[in-house]
This record gives C-alpha cells, structure tokens and sequence, in this order.
C-alpha cells in the first residue's frame, strides 16, 4: 500500500463527513503529509465517484523539466567545487612541496590555477542561476519538494558526498596511525572534508526544511 492509498479511508471518511476538502488537505499538511500527496488522495477519491480518471496534463514535461535543472544544479556543483578544491590542493603542495615532486610540476602551478579558475567563473554562476530557479519554483509550488527526481538525485548527492567524507576520514586516520601524516596532507584532507562536508550539510539542511514546509 502506498501513501496515497493510506490517505483514502481518511479522504473518503472526511469527505462523507462534510468535512471541507481544503480544510481536510490544511489537517493532513499538519500531519505531515505533503499537498500532493493530500490532493492525489482526493483525485482517487473524485475518480471513484465521477468514473473516470482525472485528466492529466505536463506530467511527463515536468519530470523531464526537474531532471534537467537537478542535473544541471548537481553537475555544476560538482565542477566548481572540484576547481576549489583543486586550487587548494595545488597551493598545499607549492607551500609545502613534496621533495619527490619533479620540476615540471612545480612548474605547471599558473597553467593548473588557469584551468581552475575558470571552470568556476563558468560553472559557479550556472550552479547559482539553476539553484535561483529550483528555489522559485519550490515558493511557487511547496508541492515540488515532494517530486520523486528531486528526492533520488538530491539523495544519489548526500550519498556521494557522504563517501567522499567518509573516505577522507578513514585515509587520515590511517596517516595518522602509520605515522605517515604531514601537514601537507592533513591540510589537503582538511580540504576535502570542508567541501565535502559542507555540501552534505547544505542538502541535507535543504530537505529537512522542504520536508517540514510540505
């Protein structure tokens, strides 16, 4: 059974009540329970009644809509903060050079940071302007934050993350217990945990306030 076949007695029982439809969808949001979830109740409740389904219109747009600017939210994140990171990682290792390390790639420092810096004056804004549209229409429409693709690709984002984290944390501890850890490394796992950690906190922020405005 799934959330909208749970909501149906309830619907129905509210409905044969006199129970007003908006004010039984605002009891139900109360509860925890998301508008569309609340008014796909009502539209198996109405289809029953009336003997025919509710026409449907977009559907298919819309998801493709929401795949394409959670996709591009998540890919352009990903390259900037990988840039920033890279910056990072390639100033660590002018600061405090590994002795192994041959002169060519100290030398490609200029080359490497003109790369970096512009994926992200490219991908920075983009990740903005998407992230600005994905936000409107969450005001718009708080049922949005419901949708199935936000949910799996803002999740499939906490999970790697998550393991880029969790992989940080277990390559300095090792460091640390071989007696292999220097500065040079310590900071650039500090890196990676900051980034990383900073945008699982972020999303997970994000859908725990999506959840409770549902």
């Amino acid at each position: 059974m799934n959330d909208t076949d749970m909501l149906l007695p309830f619907v129905r029982a509210a409905s044969a009540s006199g129970v007003a439809d908006d004010f039984a969808v605002e009891l139900l949001r109360q509860q925890g329970w998301s508008q569309r979830r609340a008014l796909q109740a009502y539209a198996m409740l109405y289809a029953e009644r009336l003997g025919m389904t509710i026409p449907a219109r977009g559907g298919r747009f819309e998801y493709a809509r929401d795949a394409f600017t959670y996709l591009l939210t998540f890919i352009s994140l990903a390259a900037w903060t990988t840039a920033v990171g890279s910056v990072f990682y390639e100033l660590i290792d002018r600061w405090f050079p590994n002795g192994l390390a041959n002169a060519y790639a100290q030398q490609s420092l200029q080359s490497m940071l003109h790369f970096q810096l512009a994926t992200i004056i490219v991908a920075f804004p983009v990740y903005i302007a998407a992230n600005f549209f994905i936000r409107r229409g969450l005001v718009a429409h708080p049922e949005a934050a419901d949708s199935g693709v936000r949910k799996w690709l803002t999740s499939v984002a906490l999970v790697i993350t998550a393991i880029i984290a969790l992989c940080d944390g277990i390559a300095f501890l090792n460091a640390f217990l071989a007696g292999d850890l220097s500065v040079r490394f310590a900071l650039q796992a500090l890196v990676l945990f900051v980034i990383s950690g900073g945008v699982f906190s972020y999303y997970a922020t994000a859908m725990r306030g999506a959840k409770s405005d549902a």
